[in-house]
C-alpha cells in the first residue's frame, strides 16, 4: 500500500501452494466421489490424483466445467520408426467420460488425413487412433476396468504405453496411418 508515494509496506512472499492444497486435486477428488459413489471415494480420489501426476508424460489434469469428464494432457509423444528415425506424433488430451463409458483422444499438435476416408473427414490423431478412438490389441479391458474402479492413474499408465506404441498394446501392422507419415524429429544414432 502506498501513502502519497512515500511509504511502502514490506514485500510479502507469495503463498506456497503444495500438492495437498491444489484446487485441481480437490476438484478431482469430488469428481471421483461423483463417479464412484463409494464411501472412501474422496480419499481414494486424492490418492489417485497424486499417482496420476507422477506418471511420466502427464503434464496437465483438469475436470470439464460440467464435471462429467476428466481431461489429461500429455507431453509430446515421440516414437522410433524402424530404429532409424524419431517420429513426432504430438501432444494429446485424453478425455475420460465415465458416465458415457467412453475414452477419447485428441492430438492437439497435428492430425493426418486417413487414406481413402479423407472425403468423409476421418483423421488419424496417432498411427493407432482414428477420429479419437484408439485401436489396441490388448489392454483396453484393463483400461475400462481401471476406469470403472476409479483408478484413472492406472488407466493412464496403460494409455501412455499405447501412445508410445509399446508392442504389448498395439500391432505395428494394423495402424490407421503408417508411422512413416509422421514428421521426423531426429535421426536415431546406432
Amino acid at each position: 500500500m502506498l501513502f502519497f508515494g512515500k511509504k511502502k509496506e514490506p514485500e510479502q512472499t507469495p503463498p506456497v501452494v503444495t500438492l495437498k492444497d491444489n484446487p485441481v486435486r480437490i476438484a478431482y477428488a469430488y469428481f471421483h466421489v461423483a463417479v464412484s459413489g463409494k464411501d472412501d471415494a474422496y480419499e481414494r480420489g486424492l490418492q489417485d490424483f497424486d499417482d496420476l501426476v507422477k506418471i511420466p508424460g502427464v503434464v496437465s489434469i483438469g475436470i470439464s466445467p460440467d464435471s462429467r469428464q476428466l481431461l489429461v494432457g500429455t507431453e509430446c509423444i515421440d516414437v522410433i520408426d524402424g530404429m532409424t528415425k524419431l517420429r513426432e506424433i504430438g501432444e494429446f488430451i485424453v478425455m475420460f467420460a465415465p458416465y458415457e463409458k467412453r475414452i477419447s483422444f485428441e492430438n492437439v499438435t497435428r492430425t493426418l488425413p486417413h487414406g481413402i476416408d479423407i472425403c468423409f473427414g476421418n483423421v488419424a490423431h496417432h498411427p493407432h487412433i482414428l477420429n479419437g478412438t484408439i485401436c489396441m490389441t490388448s489392454g483396453m479391458s484393463d483400461i475400462m476396468l481401471a476406469v470403472a474402479d476409479g483408478r484413472f492413474s492406472r488407466a493412464m499408465q496403460i494409455i501412455m504405453l499405447a501412445l508410445r506404441m509399446d508392442n504389448r498394446f498395439v500391432t505395428r501392422g494394423g495402424a490407421y496411418s503408417n508411422l512413416s507419415n509422421w514428421p521426423v524429429k531426429s535421426e536415431v544414432k546406432k
